[in-house]
């Protein structure tokens, strides 16, 4: 029993060390990556092919069909893992402004990012209904990307994928050990909030050629929040997995209503304009 008790001790100690020295990689990959060094430009500029049928396909050919290409994402997170546009930001110099609230991923990650790329915009704030604050519900005992990115307003949404046990098997290959309560799991932060209209107005914003919304159960709040009147975004893309289909289904019936033509792929939907039909893989 003793030897077993050592065995696991020293099995946990092991996956806490490799997962530290995973994140120390990570940081000087993150530090490189704003410095836009030369291995890092000969694959992005190069060597990067997006799968035919994946959403960074569109992206791909939408970007290169403009020169002065105009994106607003809503849930940067760090700007670069699991993100579609990251990529096409650096290697077509686009306009962007970047949205991520949580202070800690923004100011050690999003910001060093984005360091030399002048007409990018990262905006430590989240998109809401009026400027003022608001509570962001946050896994408490860790500020990983794994952690960050599940960061929502929806505390339910957070409760389901604990209560589900959906992080049991990264808290194990971790050796993280979790509190015992759903509550001491979850830590509401204040984090400040911007309107979409004083954004536009800030940032003089006439056009929008791609929307990125990734909120963890809030992106088609996010798309009632855009004035569809006085902008039009050519596309957007939003995370679908969270939302209830009463909640899609309005979404997806205000955004036909404008013109928007749409197809789900993976855990994403891509609604566009006609006028940009063309660049669609999947019709």
């Amino acid at each position: 029993m003793a030897q077993t008790q050592q065995h696991d001790i020293l099995m946990r100690f092991l996956k806490q060390i490799r997962y530290k020295l995973k994140y120390m990689a990570r940081d000087l990959l993150f530090w490189y990556a704003g410095m836009d060094g030369p291995i890092y430009r000969w694959f992005t500029f190069t060597r990067y092919k997006p799968d035919a049928e994946s959403v960074e396909a569109f992206m791909d050919v939408f970007s290169q069909s403009k020169k002065d290409f105009y994106l607003v994402q809503v849930g940067a997170n760090d700007g670069m893992t699991h993100d579609p546009v990251y990529k096409f930001i650096k290697r077509d110099h686009w306009h962007a402004i970047l949205f991520e609230p949580q202070p800690a991923v923004f100011n050690r990650y999003l910001k060093p990012v984005y360091r030399n790329y002048p007409r990018v915009n990262p905006v430590n704030a989240a998109i809401g209904y009026e400027d003022g604050n608001a509570a962001l519900y946050t896994i408490a005992f860790n500020q990983d990307r794994w952690a960050t990115g599940l960061s929502t307003f929806e505390r339910t949404v957070l409760e389901t994928t604990i209560e589900e046990g959906r992080l049991d098997k990264r808290l194990k290959r971790y050796g993280i050990t979790p509190p015992e309560g759903i509550d001491d799991w979850i830590a509401p932060i204040e984090i400040a909030v911007r309107s979409f209209a004083s954004t536009m107005l800030e940032h003089e914003i006439n056009r929008i050629d791609l929307l990125m919304i990734d909120t963890e159960g809030f992106d088609h709040e996010v798309i009632k929040m855009v004035d569809l009147n006085a902008v039009k975004p050519s596309a957007i893309v939003f995370e679908d997995t969270h939302i209830a289909p009463h909640e899609y289904r309005s979404c997806m019936e205000r955004l036909e209503e404008f013109g928007y033509e749409s197809h789900r792929i993976g855990p994403n939907t891509v609604a566009w304009q006609a006028d940009i039909g063309q660049f669609i893989p999947w019709r």
